[in-house]
């Protein structure tokens, strides 16, 4: 069973996460800028080959959704974030403190069936009361 959540990370070159027991599912496509890779463990994960990566590796956590824009919208009202909206998904961005640039909630065309592998532990940046 697919993961509906995986991790996107920057690096100067593939060949250090295949050293680290990474495995490619599929190279870049014309127009792409990521590498599809497998974990040792088989989560799935893209690589965005970088001149000069950031000090922090995780670019973007990515989770497929079968309804992006709403979910994008609620993440970033919790979080303080703006969420932008395309024809492939959503994302927040402008996170203070989020330890990546965006949170991606990518359009699937299949409901979520079963409970997700991974969960958020956050805290809102600002104290907010039910109306």
């Amino acid at each position: 069973m697919k993961n509906r959540v995986h991790l996107d990370v920057h690096c100067t070159d593939v060949a250090d996460l295949l050293a680290l027991g990474a495995e490619v599912v599929r190279r870049p496509r014309d127009g792409e800028a990521w590498w599809s890779l497998a974990s040792r463990d088989g989560d799935e994960l893209c690589a965005f080959v970088r001149t000069e990566p950031p000090d922090n590796r995780l670019y973007e956590i990515v989770v497929d959704a079968a309804d992006a824009a709403p979910q994008a919208a609620w993440w970033a009202d919790l979080l303080g974030g703006t969420a932008t909206h395309e024809t492939d998904g959503s994302s927040v961005g402008e996170v203070v403190g989020l330890t990546c640039d965006y949170l991606v909630f990518q359009l699937v065309p299949e409901p979520k069936t079963v409970k997700n592998r991974v969960h958020w532990d956050c805290c809102s940046p600002t104290s907010r009361s039910a109306t």
